[in-house]
């Protein structure tokens, strides 16, 4: 940032990895937290994909409006991401979404948070990466493709000659991302619902309704059906709408049989409602992801998906479940506003800049 800049003049790019709602979840969580807590500063920049925009919550959607925050489709997107066909990188969307970036505005703000894409260090060394694992980790499996691996071998290039500070969610941070980065770890990123609310921590005697929920990507999809009719067959009520694990109907919830995507995982965590784990072979980041949250207590691992029902049952036993919600209620959360934190004296803004969140409208 220019030496001796107006803060309120000062502007910020986000650009979000187009894999999944959660990284569009996070990233907008820490960026509106920085905004209301220590701005406001100039106009800001974010690069999303459209699935992801629509997924916004209609909070986060009206502060953008109101913010005048510009919101770049088409930046990002297509580039990387877990390839759905054998032969999706050959139209060269691992290294051409950076020419587009670099020509945006994006490339141009004060201070630039990149979340989970590394190509930004190649225009901006400056930049900030956010996120818990890299994706020449989570590719790496797959270098046969001359695609992948060119894209393997310049990201670790990037990473070795700049050592980028990255935010991280401390709890699942894949080695890799400690390996190579300069690790920023954080808590979960979001607030536990106050405690008048939380209806998820009441351990219950009896069965309540399974969330069954892949994500954005879909990946999971064949191991969930299977997850679904085995549940429908034993008459279990089942909800997949993900709006549930923050709405209402959390009470009501009794397990959460999931991809362990951030975005779910983080919303399970926060709301403290125990998790089945559908594993997904092949994918570094979230086997990375599975083991570290069984780990910790917060989930079981559900091996085979026509074993939901019984694992289910089991999940909901006192001496399995209370020990589980436990160990979901001591994980520090408010990482989002740990990161903006960490954002705002990166950006010259020191921690008492600003106004209280309290004192302001529409504060996080």
């Amino acid at each position: 940032m220019p030496s001796g800049m107006d803060l309120r003049a000062a502007t910020i790019s986000v650009t979000v990895c187009p894999n999944g709602i959660g990284h569009a979840v996070r990233a907008l969580r820490v960026l509106r937290a920085l905004d209301l807590r220590y701005g406001p500063f100039g106009r800001s920049h974010v690069a999303l994909s459209a699935p992801q925009l629509a997924a916004l919550d209609a909070d986060t959607r009206a502060w953008l409006a109101t913010r005048d925050v510009r919101v770049h489709h088409g930046v990002a997107d297509p580039g990387v991401a877990l390839p759905r066909q054998p032969d999706a990188f050959g139209d060269g969307r691992l290294e051409a979404w950076i020419s587009r970036w670099e020509s945006s505005d994006l490339a141009r703000a004060d201070l630039i948070v990149s979340d989970n894409l590394t190509g930004v260090l190649r225009a901006r060394p400056d930049a900030v990466l956010m996120g818990s694992f890299l994706w020449s980790d989570v590719l790496e499996p797959l270098t046969s493709d001359p695609h992948v691996a060119a894209f393997v071998a310049e990201e670790r290039r990037i990473l070795a000659a700049t050592t980028p500070p990255m935010l991280v969610t401390a709890d699942v941070v894949h080695p890799g991302v400690v390996a190579r980065t300069a690790v920023v770890p954080l808590p979960w990123f979001d607030d536990r619902p106050a405690a008048a609310v939380r209806v998820g921590t009441d351990p219950r005697g009896h069965a309540g309704a399974v969330a069954v929920l892949g994500g954005m990507t879909g990946a999971a999809g064949a191991p969930l059906r299977v997850v679904l009719d085995a549940l429908e067959r034993s008459g279990r009520e089942v909800i997949t709408d993900p709006a549930a694990l923050t709405g209402p109907r959390r009470g009501h919830i009794s397990t959460v049989v999931c991809r362990p995507g951030l975005g779910t995982v983080t919303a399970c965590v926060v709301g403290s409602l125990p998790m089945l784990l559908v594993s997904e072979a092949g994918n570094p980041e979230l086997e990375h992801s599975t083991e570290a949250l069984v780990g910790l207590g917060l989930a079981r691992a559900l091996d085979d998906p026509k074993d939901v029902v019984a694992e289910v049952t089991m999940m909901e036993a006192e001496d399995v479940r209370r020990p589980m919600i436990a160990a979901l209620d001591a994980r520090p959360t408010g990482g989002h506003r740990a990161a903006a934190a960490w954002l705002a004296q990166r950006l010259g803004a020191g921690p008492d800049a600003g106004t209280a969140p309290s004192d302001r409208p529409g504060s996080v």
